[in-house]
């Protein structure tokens, strides 16, 4: 049986030289469409890689943390993108010249690579033997978070809409109901009005069961 995905290498030092260039990425269709970069990990000295996945908000994380701690150090992020296609190659092709500039200015930096922000974020205290499936369905699960957490917000807005609608409805009946006593009671005083008073009457009724028909759909959705 082969060695558990939980078995580790050595630890790297903060002095050894290492290159992390990215070699690939993947578009993931989950619910969120998001693109996870791939980053090869290479130890010259211990003749070895690993690989870890990140993705842009993994970079945003760590250029924020360490632009905090060393503002004295130049660091450069691709800035996010607000319109078009976040996907398209060409984009893709140019964010991965941004965060491979990022990637390079951390590595060849002896303090910052001590710091374990970037440990962890290269995983040098414990360079994984079988990376692959565990870095890349640890951002797949990350991913899922957020769409999770994004649509928990988008089902308060839509129950607080809701919410707004029932009690618009509720104050429509309550008037129009008003409006029926009103009218019975100007029917008993004009005998000569009465058919004409009662096809309002009807048409009220029409409009106070569509409005209590719609107020009960309401509450339904908001339970």
């Amino acid at each position: 049986m082969g060695p558990s995905l939980s078995s580790y290498e050595g630890q790297v030092s903060p002095n050894e030289s290492l290159q992390v260039p990215i070699v690939g990425y993947e578009v993931m269709e989950q619910r969120a469409r998001f693109t996870v970069y791939k980053l090869r990990i290479e130890s010259k000295a211990r003749g070895d890689c690993w690989f870890v996945f990140r993705r842009y908000t993994d970079f945003v994380r760590i250029y924020n943390k360490l632009k905090s701690e060393f503002p004295h150090i130049g660091l450069m992020l691709p800035r996010k993108r607000w319109f078009g296609d976040n996907f398209n190659r060409g984009f893709i092709e140019e964010r991965i010249q941004g965060l491979q500039k990022l990637i390079n200015s951390i590595v060849n930096s002896a303090e910052l690579m001590s710091t374990p922000s970037v440990r962890d974020f290269f995983c040098l205290d414990e360079p994984p033997i079988y990376s692959d499936c565990v870095e890349e369905s640890r951002a797949i699960f990350e991913a899922l978070e957020d769409t999770i957490y994004n649509l928990r917000q988008q089902v308060r807005e839509k129950q607080a809409e809701l919410k707004k609608v029932h009690t618009k409805c509720e104050s429509q009946a309550a008037l129009i109901a008003d409006l029926m006593g009103k009218v019975r009671s100007t029917t008993d005083q004009c005998g000569a009005c009465g058919d004409k008073v009662q096809t309002l009457v009807s048409d009220a009724k029409n409009s106070l069961h569509e409005v209590q028909t719609q107020s009960s759909r309401m509450s339904s959705y908001n339970t």
